[in-house]
């Protein structure tokens, strides 16, 4: 599982221009057993609101290529799983000083759908929670003759 991930996370991040490659996501943990994944990213000025702090939509991107990464590798690491729906609760604003975690959590895996929860916080996890979400992934295999970005070869 690591494995996969880690390739997972660095085809995003060599994906030039693209906002998997500009966030670079790293993966600091992975649980097989527990189903878990967390990654973390260093905040840069780019990601910043208008208040100085980061961006919701960076926030939520980021738990979303959490979820999406994990969710991959639940649908068996092939096809791709877009996502079907995502909430996310913003419990506190994210400074833009100290990297930044996201711990993403299989909840249920099923044949054409994968649910997952993740929490996102800074430095310690002990600081408490500045961020929870929830989405739904569909497991989508690949078709013969169509690529990964679902384009006819």
């Amino acid at each position: 599982m690591e494995q996969a991930i880690q390739e997972a996370l660095e085809r995003l991040r060599n994906q030039k221009g693209a906002m998997g490659s500009l966030m670079a996501l790293e993966l600091d943990e992975c649980s097989p057993e527990e189903g878990t994944i967390t990654v973390s990213l260093e905040p840069a000025p780019w990601m910043a609101n208008s208040m100085g702090w980061m961006h919701g939509g960076i926030i939520s991107s980021a738990m979303d290529t959490a979820m999406g990464t994990l969710s991959r590798w639940c649908a068996g690491g092939e096809g791709y799983t877009p996502t079907v729906s995502m909430q996310i609760t913003y419990l506190r604003p994210v400074m833009l000083s100290g990297r930044v975690h996201i711990r993403a959590r299989v909840t249920h895996a099923g044949r054409s759908l994968v649910s997952l929860t993740s929490e996102l916080w800074a430095g310690s996890e002990k600081t408490g929670l500045l961020a929870t979400a929830s989405g739904t992934y569909a497991a989508m295999r690949p078709q013969k003759g169509v690529g990964e970005s679902g384009a006819e070869k």
